[in-house]
């Protein structure tokens, strides 16, 4: 009897992490994370999700994307596109890898003339494991005071990177 309740268990699938949508095909799993108490704001075309000062911000429709285009090329467009509206210091680019994901990222400290200094981490990401959402990417901004460590904005990006999921239920409304 024993074995069969132990064979049950076993069988039965584990309890599923909560997960929030940020776009049309990507979620947010971050049940049991700092980031699940984090505060959630709407505002314009997106949601601003603010964790110990930190903004956390995703779009699937950004501005100068082009699936044409491979992720890179399009991060080399928004790093560009940066520069023409603020004093820019690139302090990290390179590219993180998942089991389902692909993401380019920088890091840069920026000089904005409206808000000030921030430390920014922007990261465009693709679902690199389903052909049929070819061209379907989110871009993630992370902004941060001016003094936050160059080690925390590299942690905390990959630590929210990890927590970005592919969708697997995609309703259309």
């Amino acid at each position: 009897m024993k074995t069969w309740l132990l064979a049950m268990a076993m069988a039965l699938p584990g309890p599923a992490i909560a997960c929030e949508s940020l776009s049309t095909h990507y979620e947010l799993c971050d049940e049991g994370t700092p980031w699940e108490a984090g505060d959630w704001v709407s505002g314009g075309d997106t949601d601003t999700l603010t964790v110990d000062g930190i903004d956390y911000m995703a779009f699937e429709d950004y501005y100068l994307h082009d699936p044409k285009l491979t992720i890179y090329e399009e991060m080399d467009l928004v790093t560009q596109r940066h520069a023409e509206f603020s004093k820019v210091k690139p302090l990290v680019s390179d590219r993180l890898a998942a089991a389902d994901m692909a993401f380019v990222r920088v890091i840069e400290k920026v000089w904005y003339k409206s808000s000030g200094t921030e430390m920014t981490v922007t990261m465009i990401a693709e679902d690199i494991r389903d052909p049929q959402k070819a061209g379907a990417r989110i871009l993630i901004s992370l902004r941060a005071p001016a003094d936050t460590p160059l080690q925390d904005m590299d942690r905390l990006s990959r630590e929210f990177a990890a927590l970005v999921y592919p969708r697997t239920n995609i309703s259309v409304e």
